[in-house]
């Protein structure tokens, strides 16, 4: 009988992983843990049997987690003293949580959004619970994949005691290529723009850069080396190249990359495989096919813009519907520069607006899927 996997890897919004917030250590915990238990929601999985998650007539979902599950990633110890400190700690973050909100830019609707994490938190202490609100439009940002994702193991971003090593983690893992931040985005990511000790390189350095490489190395399956740019005299970029720890990686999530060359859900957005399994004529084997493409439109293309605006002239003209999406897509990403397998995009497709209320039995369709 196969080994039950202890690792879980989450898939986390590139809106999320980029956005605006200021988190202590346990309030990215809490926030792991609804990421865990979202995903699970949307895939189907069976939840924890102490987590239950109920939805309210205004689509707000309010989360009972056992406060166990928060600390699970702390040694265990039988000093009930450090115990009762670690629960006051979870307590803190709710609470502080409560006043806090991050930003992010719906680019689709171009508009900008500050939004209150959480409402209504509760601590149990007699069932060691914690409970908490969460408002629909929080959900979608952290479901949101049309923007790309970031995939990284749980337990992992669990263990970390810096939260800049969480947030860095979450930006290189599963990252080969080199990237460019400027420094003022990095600072302003991290919410320490106002503070002024990180306007010294050598504090910057010091207090956020290093000891986040340092925890990586020792922990993480990824981890990066970094390089200051400099306009001028003045350094204003960072270039941060990602490399892989083979040593760090669980040997359970090595099965499951061997599991995806069977499953193509683990690469491939679980909406966009159900809208093409539903409304353009898709089979499972079919995804599995063209997973290659499919993981790029997740990671790279608003592909619920692209399939609405193009749905009609689609259904009304191609003959092989599938054949026909993946030329689509290919063209869309050889738009960005980003060439599936070196050959030429084919032709432009005319884009043609369809009836709001035919895409809109569609649209409701994803919808549902968010929320089950």
């Amino acid at each position: 009988m196969a080994k039950p996997i202890k690792n879980f890897e989450l898939l986390q919004s590139y809106i999320l992983t980029t956005a605006r917030y200021d988190f202590t250590v346990y309030e990215k915990r809490i926030m792991y843990c609804v990421l865990k238990n979202l995903q699970h929601l949307l895939s189907g999985q069976k939840l924890n049997e102490q987590v239950t998650i109920t939805e309210d007539l205004f689509g707000n979902k309010r989360f009972e987690i056992p406060i166990k599950d928060v600390l699970s990633a702390l040694p265990a110890s039988g000093d009930s003293k450090e115990r009762s400190t670690n629960h006051a700690q979870v307590k803190k973050a709710l609470w502080s949580l409560r006043r806090k909100d991050f930003e992010y830019r719906d680019e689709k609707n171009d508009i900008e959004r500050l939004i209150g994490i959480i409402e209504k938190p509760e601590v149990r202490h007699r069932s060691e619970m914690i409970s908490f609100d969460l408002d629909p439009v929080v959900i979608e940002a952290f479901l949101n994949f049309a923007k790309g994702y970031r995939k990284y193991i749980f337990e992992v971003a669990m263990s970390f005691e810096s939260v800049y090593t969480m947030r860095f983690y979450e930006l290189f893992s599963n990252q080969h290529e080199p990237i460019t931040y400027s420094i003022a985005s990095i600072k302003e990511m991290f919410q320490i723009s106002d503070k002024k000790s990180y306007n010294k390189i050598s504090n910057l350095k010091a207090k956020v850069l290093d000891p986040a490489k340092k925890e990586l190395d020792e922990k993480s399956p990824y981890s990066f080396a970094y390089k200051m740019i400099k306009t001028g005299r003045k350094a204003t970029h960072v270039l941060f190249t990602p490399y892989k720890i083979p040593k760090n990686q669980p040997a359970d999530i090595e099965q499951k990359e061997l599991n995806s060359q069977v499953s193509p859900y683990w690469t491939v957005s679980p909406e966009l495989a159900e809208l093409l399994i539903k409304h353009f004529g898709y089979d499972k084997q079919t995804i599995k096919n063209h997973k290659k493409i499919l993981k790029l439109v997740t990671k790279h293309l608003d592909f619920v813009s692209i399939l609405r605006e193009n749905y009609k002239y689609i259904i009304t003209t191609a003959d092989v519907i599938p054949a026909f999406v993946y030329g689509m897509f290919k063209r869309k990403l050889a738009e960005k520069g980003i060439y599936v397998d070196g050959t030429q995009a084919p032709p432009m497709v005319p884009q043609v607006d369809i009836p709001a209320e035919e895409w809109e039995q569609i649209q409701n369709h994803l919808d549902s899927l968010k929320k089950k």
